[in-house]
């Protein structure tokens, strides 16, 4: 037995997309991709400026200011997240 981290809400797990993503939405610097594949991160002088990715069969690409963050893990339906902030 040890410790564990959880997203608690009135005494009951919340998942943490729900707690930090979806209030988080609204932001006009957010955008958010779902069911995609990274297929490479786009470099300039070292610093990532943009990602492509391939969504329901179609490349796409994207370019960003400040930052990018990708998070993906094994699911029913295999879903990644890409963030563009």
């Amino acid at each position: 037995f040890g410790r564990y981290h959880f997203t608690i809400k009135n005494g009951q797990r919340w998942p943490t997309a729900r707690a930090f993503l979806v209030p988080a939405m609204s932001r006009t610097n957010l955008s958010v991709r779902t069911k995609c594949h990274t297929t490479r991160i786009l470099l300039k002088d070292g610093r990532a400026v943009g990602l492509e990715y391939v969504q329901e069969g179609q490349t796409k690409t994207v370019r960003v200011e400040r930052e990018i963050v990708l998070s993906g893990g094994q699911s029913i339906h295999h879903s990644f997240y890409c963030y563009r902030v």
